[in-house]
């Protein structure tokens, strides 16, 4: 069939016409449908425009509570109900990215509506057309304001973990027991950053702990969800030793589906020393027994080492090397150092005279006295003694530059005093009277006694003039005989000190570190330059020990004299280093120089008056007297001790 040019055009209008209706009816149908699932939707859908104002509600929520009191549509802008400028225009900011790209976006808001009431919003924007969206809006008020609660409470909770003053961490075990939580106090002990451990859990580094005792601990709390307490040493990874206290709990939620195990690590390593010094003060302890080990093995290191004639000198270094590490110990352990308040022309001698030495950290052990319960004599004897220092002694001292007198141009002489003890190392002064020293204080305080001339230094109670001043209190009435009742001490920290300097320059391992720890404590206190292992000098009076001696050893025996003069360590010292000879040296019975030039003369019977020496004469040393002699009593009782000790 063929149809005529008017027929076509009549096909094309009629199928065209049919066209249109039948897109019309599907778009009807179409908007038809968005309009009944608009309406179906329980929370406010409104029509936005470009400007952000709400131009109508295009639907009616069936739920009171999904109701918006959005009064005024078709002039309220959203803008105006925005509390805050930033977030207005991440209001606006959204609306223009939904228009421009045809998709959509979602935001919260806070608003305050015309009632005044604050609500929180939740936006979701959908494109219309190039000039409107459709917002479907949200009251989440109650849901924002608990999760901001929350929130809140979660960084006050975190802010509390992150500072407390105890190391606290905190696993997920819901998240393969990764930390969640390692708090600044963590950081500090264990030395690992927050960073590095946070997210992570213990097999994807080094365990903290070598023998598992983190993974076996959590094991145990999660299994018997029961709160459990251990105390622990533990050795962090960079070597730094603790004494911990820890605390584990399980913490669940949701019927156990959540899960962590809380930590803490409370470091009692110095509580503990705290309360093993104060269960043990005054008492015989690992401390004190270190002490008296370490000088027990100084005197058989030296004394085997010196005295050749007994064969056991191989057997020297062991004894030495005990000593060293026993007296290690005592320093490393931090419960001991040397009295210093920073006056160092006083310390020296102020230590001996504190009443309550409990708390004196230079004290491995003190004596106890109480007033008329337990007293001693110590002040009364430092008055009526009748013993003194030696010239031998007093010149021993260093000047004030660390050179000895017969080096350092700061010795004025031994003309008097003033002038023997002038820049001369403090100690010197804290151990003898001077002229600036009283020899007697009224008990008011008021008037004190001084020795003005040269000669009263010499008395009968001290013939060599170097009169012994440690210990003594020159308030009369405190010095009664037998009325003292200060604390003495019967094992000082300043001998540990010694016996490891002394021992290890034996061993010749000595370095400036440890004479730094040791001897220069003695002489910061004193504010005396320090010691160093090649000395820096040769003193010409160096004693003449039967042995060469390297510097180090020579001023190491120097600090060892002075530093423990008086406390009756002296005589031993020579026995042990087979140096009794010393004492043939006639400057060691000797005193001060008086007035008329010459030296006090003590023992005038075997001392010539040039202190020359004289066979037969002059006091000589005995071999024999390096061994007491075995008790005639006791070889009565027991004839096995026979022979009797050499000489005797």
């Amino acid at each position: 069939m063929h149809l005529t040019l008017f027929g076509e055009v009549q096909l094309f209008l009629l199928i065209a016409v049919t066209s249109a209706s039948f897109l019309y009816w599907i778009n009807h149908k179409y908007k038809s449908l968005n309009r009944q699932i608009i309406r179906a939707i329980d929370i406010p859908v409104y029509l936005l425009n470009r400007q952000g104002i709400v131009v109508k509600l295009l639907n009616t929520p069936t739920e009171k509570a999904n109701r918006l009191p959005f009064l005024n549509p078709g002039v309220l802008n959203i803008n105006n109900l925005v509390t805050d400028a930033d977030e207005c225009r991440k209001y606006m900011t959204s609306l223009l990215r939904v228009l421009n790209t045809r998709t959509s976006d979602s935001l919260t808001l806070k608003i305050r509506i015309e009632s005044g009431e604050k609500l929180y919003i939740a936006v979701r924007m959908v494109y219309l057309n190039r000039n409107y969206v459709i917002a479907f809006i949200r009251d989440i008020t109650e849901d924002e304001v608990q999760r901001r609660e929350n929130e809140k409470y979660r960084f006050f909770l975190e802010s509390i973990l992150e500072n407390l003053p105890i190391a606290t961490t905190v696993k997920d075990k819901n998240d393969e027991g990764r930390y969640l939580i390692w708090n600044k106090k963590a950081a500090e002990m264990m030395e690992v950053p927050a960073e590095d451990i946070v997210g992570h859990y213990e097999e994807e580094f080094n365990p903290l702990m070598q023998d598992n005792f983190i993974q076996e601990t959590d094991k145990e709390v999660e299994e018997s969800e029961i709160p459990q307490s251990y105390i622990k040493h533990f050795v962090n990874p960079k070597g730094r030793e603790y004494i911990l206290s820890f605390h584990k709990t399980l913490v669940s939620y949701n019927k156990g589906k959540e899960r962590w195990i809380v930590s803490s690590a409370l470091d009692i390593t110095e509580l503990l020393a705290a309360k093993e010094k104060a269960e043990e003060a005054n008492r015989l302890n690992k401390d004190i027994a270190r002490h008296v080990k370490a000088r027990f093995c100084l005197n058989e290191g030296t004394h085997y080492k010196y005295h050749d004639e007994l064969e056991y000198a191989s057997e020297a270094e062991k004894w030495l090397q005990m000593a060293a590490t026993e007296s290690d110990k005592l320093i490393t352990s931090g419960r001991y150092e040397i009295y210093n308040t920073g006056h160092p022309q006083e310390d020296y001698f102020n230590m001996y005279r504190i009443d309550d030495k409990s708390d004196l950290k230079e004290a491995v052990l003190y004596v106890d006295y109480k007033t008329n319960i337990r007293e001693h004599n110590m002040a009364a004897a430092g008055r009526e003694a009748g013993c003194g220092f030696s010239k031998s002694f007093v010149e021993s001292f260093l000047c004030s530059d660390g050179l000895p007198i017969s080096l350092s141009n700061k010795y004025l002489g031994d003309e008097t005093m003033r002038k023997e003890t002038a820049n001369r190392d403090p100690r010197l002064k804290q151990l003898i009277l001077t002229n600036d020293f009283p020899t007697n204080v009224t008990d008011d305080l008021k008037d004190s006694t001084f020795v003005v001339n040269e000669d009263e230094f010499i008395t009968q109670h001290c013939f060599t003039g170097y009169r012994p001043i440690k210990g003594f209190n020159p308030i009369y009435s405190q010095a009664l005989y037998m009325k003292s009742s200060f604390d003495g001490i019967a094992y000082r920290y300043a001998e540990t000190l010694l016996i490891n300097a002394e021992a290890k320059a034996e061993l010749n391992t000595i370095t400036n570190a440890d004479l730094d720890r040791t001897v220069n404590q003695l002489r910061d206190r004193v504010g005396m330059p320090h010691l160093t292992v090649n000395v820096g000098f040769t003193d010409p009076k160096w004693p003449d020990w039967g042995y060469s001696l390297s510097p180090v050893l020579q001023e190491i025996r120097r600090e060892r004299c002075i530093e423990l003069a008086g406390e009756g360590f002296r005589f031993n010292d020579l026995k042990r280093w087979k140096a009794g000879k010393l004492l043939n040296n006639v400057l060691t019975y000797v005193g001060k120089r008086k007035p008329d030039g010459n030296l006090a003369i003590v023992y005038p019977n075997y001392t010539n008056p040039d202190l020359s020496y004289q066979a037969g004469k002059s006091r000589t040393w005995e071999d024999k007297m390096y061994l007491y002699p075995i008790p005639t009593g006791e070889l009565q009782r027991n004839p096995q001790l026979l022979p009797q000790n050499p000489g005797w």
